[in-house]
């Protein structure tokens, strides 16, 4: 097998370039893939490093692409406003087809393997990559899991400081309040009612 790394950043490679046993190609993430995928995103792009290992192996109009992409991503805690760094590994599992193919075959997996286009001289990694570059953004980022965050009242941060306010607690209506009354094992109908 044989070894390629990015040129120029370039995740584009030459299906007549593959041979029978497949060409291994990785590297560092081109900063210009985490500036498009995280265009927009609250993402310190100086703290974020990556890379990807993948296998190209071509078996007729067909290429498969194996690997993972690994990548420290730079973020805010959504609690305390501090630097969060979180690790991202995905697995990659592409079936490259020619522009005229059927979509995908009945025997195939359907879960494991995802399904993307070539132009019949070339695969482009550069979309699976971002695509999972974006997904492995955390819909909630916490520098910590027991991280206390910002005091409501006075903005002083509980991991650092205790500024004597305590917990606040938001009083619940409606529905807020129905599910606060099963957590605490209160019936939710005499909650909903009054």
């Amino acid at each position: 097998m044989r070894l390629v790394g990015p040129q120029d950043g370039c995740l584009r490679h030459k299906i007549k370039d593959i041979p029978p046993e497949g060409l291994a190609v990785g590297g560092p993430l081109p900063p210009s893939l985490l500036e498009a995928a995280f265009a927009g995103l609250n993402v310190d792009l100086a703290a974020t490093v990556g890379s990807y290992d993948v296998t190209l192996h071509h078996s007729g109009d067909d290429v498969l692409a194996t690997g993972r992409l690994r990548a420290t991503l730079g973020l805010q805690c959504d609690r305390c406003l501090k630097a969060a760094r979180i690790e991202a590994d995905a697995p990659i599992n592409l079936l490259y087809l020619p522009p005229d193919a059927d979509e995908k075959a009945d025997d195939e997996d359907e879960e494991a393997v995802d399904y993307a286009e070539h132009d019949n001289h070339s695969v482009d990694l550069e979309g699976i990559l971002r695509e999972l570059l974006i997904l492995s953004v955390p819909m909630t980022v916490r520098c910590r899991e027991d991280c206390r965050g910002l005091c409501p009242t006075c903005g002083q941060d509980r991991n650092e400081i205790d500024c004597g306010h305590g917990e606040v607690r938001v009083a619940a209506s409606g529905l807020a309040s129905a599910l606060e009354a099963i957590v605490t094992q209160k019936n939710p109908k005499d909650t909903l009612k009054s």
